[in-house]
């Protein structure tokens, strides 16, 4: 079975061992300074993620941005098919969080989910919808799913255990019908203003 018959495709090891604990660094920091900018404490979880409150989110930092670009090109190659990036963001999962079903807006027509940091005994699955059955993904760290976001309901159930950490970085087709939603409708990547909520 392909992408095109699945809407979704798995890619081992797609970055280093190195840069994963390099983002799993900078994902720490990142939630470290935001919450000391905040005045707040991780635990409380106010970041205006209206999709899971259980987390820490960050919406197009400049490493998770980066990494737009230099998966682009192997992306693209995978799935036969010119792209544009539009947005990135990152997620620390903490325990009991759930993602409901859903599917994702123009601006994720197709997307990519990174595992940075998960336990590596039991590792918290993604579920999708594909072709009628229920499919349970595990990803380990360095893993990527690639998957059809705009039509392929996904979701995850309760995590069992702190500091999952999930990146997520989202393309449309070059000349394709969402190709309007370049840069997520920003002046360029990097900016962190979700001028779409």
């Amino acid at each position: 079975m392909t992408f095109k018959d699945n809407k979704y495709l798995v890619v081992r090891n797609v970055i280093s061992r190195d840069m994963v604990s390099l983002l799993q660094y900078q994902s720490k920091m990142l939630q470290d300074v935001t919450c000391y900018n905040n005045n707040t404490s991780p635990g409380l979880f106010l970041f205006g993620d209206k999709q899971i409150t259980n987390s820490f989110s960050y919406y197009s930092s400049l490493f998770t941005e980066s990494l737009l670009l230099l998966l682009q090109p192997i992306i693209e190659k995978k799935l036969d098919i010119e792209l544009i990036p539009t947005y990135s963001y990152m997620r620390i999962y903490y325990k009991d969080a759930i993602l409901a079903i859903h599917t994702d807006r123009p601006s994720c027509e197709y997307s990519a989910t990174l595992c940075i940091k998960c336990d590596p005994i039991s590792p918290w699955p993604i579920y999708f919808n594909s072709n009628g059955k229920n499919i349970p993904l595990n990803l380990n760290q360095g893993d990527i799913c690639i998957y059809k976001g705009d039509e392929l309901p996904h979701w995850r159930e309760p995590c069992l255990y702190d500091n999952h950490i999930q990146f997520f970085l989202h393309f449309v087709e070059k000349d394709g019908k969402y190709s309007e939603f370049k840069y997520d409708k920003r002046p360029m990547l990097g900016l962190n203003i979700n001028l779409q909520i």
